[in-house]
């Protein structure tokens, strides 16, 4: 920028001519002598005195201070301007390529601005509704939110409301997202009040609310497997405390986990006490079976000797099932009490050796008459003082009758009969006699017995 020209503010020289005011003085002073012209001394410029030249110097140097001031903030002023325009540039590229869907609405819900993204996700087609407001498409159930989260930002500044649903378009498609609103304030060009804006950002949720949809009936469906795990394990609990069964699980180290109520009657022994305990404290013989047992999911080890808590010997029957998982291996020992298997079996020895003494002590025709008198057949069983007997196989009713008419004639008569009867009589059964109408017996109960 070329400088004023201000020499017509400086006092004429008295001794030399008056300077030509404005431009064509400089051309004067510039323009150089004829040649022809005479030489003589050369003139030499005023000078100019050291001090103050009064109030009219004061004001050209106020004057140049004053215009290089304006010169320091035209610079200012055209650096703020280049900035303002780079940075309105940066802005509308980030506002257009920013991945989320950015408006700016008005106080009256009017979209001013949107990029891209705002569009692409509001209005997918040509035939849907255009974003000029953001309320239409705003769900009913989200709308008082909606318009409580504008009254905060205008209020303090922002506001947030999560999880909004903005149904787009006619095909029942929605957005699933939440809502950030930011208060701006826009100047106006006539001077006037700053026009407040809302910034509004909308980041979509939905693959997150499908996730977490999903974890929701994932950890549902966990409960209701763990609901059915704690039932089946109170069921089993149920069964193994119900058991008549000794029942006894162990861990891979022979140590007793479970120790079911019949078990702690068995080997008389609190539960309590017995959890942790060795399985050889109660069955010696049992834990080294074991180690044979293994190669199969189940075994019957048979009868073994068990022990008390007392050290009282036992006799019971063993089988075990192996259970294999990731932790290690369980073992579930049913030991059955033969105590009374025991005892019975004895007592029906016993029973068995009274009953043989006593067939020997029987007559020796007592084995014949082992039928009662309402049956029509006879089981003959002879004792071993008349094995070599015949055996016949059945004996008619009217012989029993006929018994019953015998028993009623005198001792003679009985006498003379078996007089006549062949010699082998007394020593093989008797024959039966050719059939004769029997009468009918008048004291069966002490003839037939």
């Amino acid at each position: 920028m070329s400088r004023p020209d201000l020499s017509f503010l400086l006092p004429p020289d008295p001794d030399g001519p008056p300077r030509p005011a404005g431009p064509a003085a400089e051309g004067a002073a510039a323009a150089p002598a004829p040649p022809d012209a005479p030489a003589g001394p050369a003139r030499r410029p005023p000078e100019r005195p050291a001090g103050p030249q009064g109030p009219v110097a004061a004001l050209i140097a106020e004057l140049r201070a004053y215009q290089a001031e304006l010169e320091v903030q035209n610079k200012v002023l055209r650096y703020s301007q280049t900035a303002a325009e780079s940075a309105s540039e940066r802005f509308e590229t980030l506002f257009a390529s920013v991945p989320l869907a950015l408006m700016v609405l008005d106080e009256h819900d009017m979209v001013v601005q949107a990029n891209s993204m705002a569009h692409r996700w509001f209005q997918p087609g040509e035939a849907d509704r255009p974003l000029t407001s953001l309320m239409p498409f705003v769900s009913a159930a989200d709308a008082d939110r909606v318009r409580a989260t504008f009254a905060e930002a205008q209020e303090h500044g922002h506001g947030e409301a999560s999880e909004v649903v903005f149904p787009i378009g006619s095909a029942g498609s929605s957005i699933t997202g939440d809502l950030y609103i930011a208060r701006i304030e826009a100047p106006q060009e006539g001077g006037g009040p700053p026009q407040p804006q809302f910034l509004c950002a909308v980041v979509d949720q939905g693959p997150l609310v499908a996730e977490r949809l999903a974890l929701q009936q994932s950890a549902e469906a966990l409960q209701q497997r763990n609901a059915q795990l704690y039932d089946s394990e109170r069921r089993l609990e149920a069964v193994i405390n119900s058991a008549l069964d000794a029942i006894i699980c162990v861990d891979q180290h022979q140590r007793i986990t479970v120790f079911n109520p019949t078990a702690a009657a068995l080997f008389q022994c609190s539960t309590a006490d017995a959890l942790g305990s060795p399985l050889d404290r109660f069955l010696p013989d049992a834990a080294q079976a074991l180690a044979f047992a293994q190669l199969a999911t189940q075994a019957v080890l048979g009868e073994m000797l068990a022990l008390t808590a007392s050290g009282k010997e036992l006799a019971v029957e063993v089988s075990v099932s192996f259970e294999r998982h990731a932790e290690g291996e369980t073992t579930t020992v049913f030991a059955r009490d033969l105590t009374g298997r025991k005892k019975a079996e004895a007592h029906r020895t016993e029973l068995e050796a009274q009953l043989r003494e006593s067939h020997k002590r029987c007559r020796p025709w007592a084995p014949w008459r082992a039928a009662s008198p309402t049956t029509s057949t006879t089981s003959w069983a002879p004792s071993s003082a008349t094995s070599s007997w015949p055996r016949p196989t059945a004996r008619p009713a009217r012989l029993r009758w006929k018994a019953c008419t015998r028993s009623r004639r005198p001792a003679a008569a009985r006498a003379t009969s078996c007089a006549r009867s062949s010699p082998s009589a007394a020593t093989s059964p008797p024959s039966a006699p050719p059939y004769r109408s029997p009468r009918p017996c008048t004291t069966p109960s002490t003839c037939c017995a």
